[in-house]
């Protein structure tokens, strides 16, 4: 966030200035999310930590723009894991995020720029993965692809499920429509 404040509040100048993170943000979806409590406090705690250190940060997270941050940040991201065990000490995580693999390697989630376009489908034509076990995400082909062919991944595991379940476990996950 502090990046998208420097962006709004700098303009900066040279070969991407046309095309901010915040112009990115807006495109994604988002699901929509209406403030809770913890949202208000979780605010509070940003406000007060990043505040003081980012001139207009108060002013640029306003509690809509947080709500609506939140949700396109939720639906969007992918799951980030590591079968390392350089994280010995880190909780499997539980965020709501985009990826099949097992709760265990689960170490986080990411917001990666290019592939938050890609599509869900139970029948993937492409897979996310982190080559070398880092965070650099990388998106692999299933199968060969045309130029012009359409990118999809699994946003949940799909073996041994029945499409309804599917379904149902994908609304529950990111508040999106399944198509099968």
């Amino acid at each position: 966030m502090a990046k998208m404040v420097w962006e709004e509040t700098e303009k900066p100048k040279g070969k991407f200035a046309h095309y901010s993170t915040w112009d990115h943000i807006e495109r994604l979806y988002d699901s929509k999310s209406k403030p809770t409590k913890d949202d208000i406090e979780e605010l509070t705690l940003i406000r007060n930590t990043m505040g003081p250190k980012v001139p207009g940060f108060d002013q640029f997270l306003t509690e809509a723009r947080y709500c609506m941050i939140k949700g396109k940040f939720a639906y969007n991201a992918y799951v980030v894991t590591s079968q390392e065990e350089r994280f010995p000490s880190a909780v499997a995580s539980t965020e709501a995020s985009r990826g099949t693999a097992p709760t265990e390697t689960r170490k986080g989630a990411g917001l990666y720029m290019m592939t938050s376009y890609i599509s869900h489908s139970c029948d993937a034509n492409a897979d996310v993965m982190y080559p070398e076990d880092t965070a650099d995400l990388a998106v692999i082909a299933r199968k060969s692809l045309k130029a012009g062919d359409e990118i999809f991944i699994s946003y949940l595991p799909v073996e041994g499920k029945e499409t309804s379940a599917r379904r149902k476990e994908l609304k529950a996950k990111s508040n999106a429509n399944a198509e099968g």
